[in-house]
């Protein structure tokens, strides 16, 4: 019988967002002002994008035949959040022992072993696409009405007209379905989407304050935080 594949999964994703990562400080350690620079930059960005929408594609495509091969399902965040929502006292308990850190943070290469809400709590996300969906899947729970908006928003578009949430998965580069008919975009670093949290915060209502972050492990310094 095979190992769980669970894990192997969430590696997938884990590597994913390392290399959105590098990507991340990449384009930040390039001289905007040298117009050479910024054009081999953009281009470099452009194409290591597509990549990443690639190597997303692939590892989507991979974990479904392992599931199928082996018969095990990778947990839905749809039903992480169910169990959650039925032990909400054990989960803050368990999050309370470990560091909190705020939403404004740099996440860079730090991975999420869950995160609480107005109290609220949320554990299982090893990833950050995890911890995102987990909380997208709360607030469409929450503020079904209000969340049905996000597709239009203008919080949610960006000045080149790329939207970040959308009822037509064609206009997102990795779309991922969230409930509602709405999807995701998911093709985003740590701090992209910690960007993206910050602005779904004050649209739902709620202040940067009302969520703290736990990390599992910090990889600069290698110490582990679960």
């Amino acid at each position: 019988m095979p190992k769980d594949i669970r894990p192997i999964l969430a590696h997938f994703e884990d590597a994913k967002e390392q290399l959105l990562a590098i990507g991340d400080d990449i384009w930040l350690s390039i001289d905007h002002t040298d117009n050479e620079a910024l054009e081999s930059g953009l281009a470099f960005k452009k194409a290591f994008n597509d990549r990443i929408a690639e190597l997303d594609r692939l590892s989507s495509e991979i974990s479904v035949m392992l599931q199928q091969f082996t018969g095990m399902r990778a947990p839905d965040f749809r039903e992480k959040e169910s169990a959650r929502a039925r032990d909400n006292d054990r989960v803050v308990k368990t999050l309370d022992r470990l560091q909190p850190h705020a939403i404004t943070e740099d996440f860079c290469y730090k991975r999420p072993c869950g995160f609480i809400l107005q109290g609220q709590g949320f554990n299982q996300t090893d990833t950050w696409r995890d911890l995102y969906l987990s909380l997208l899947a709360y607030l469409r729970q929450k503020h079904t009405n209000r969340f049905l908006e996000i597709t239009q928003a203008e919080d949610f578009i960006s000045k080149r007209g790329n939207h970040s949430f959308s009822t037509d998965p064609g206009e997102l580069r990795v779309p991922v379905e969230v409930g509602e008919g709405v999807h995701a975009e998911s093709n985003l670093s740590a701090n992209s989407i910690r960007d993206s949290i910050r602005r779904l915060l004050p649209f739902f209502g709620y202040g940067d304050d009302e969520m703290t972050v736990y990390l599992r492990e910090d990889r600069n310094d290698g110490e582990d935080k679960a």
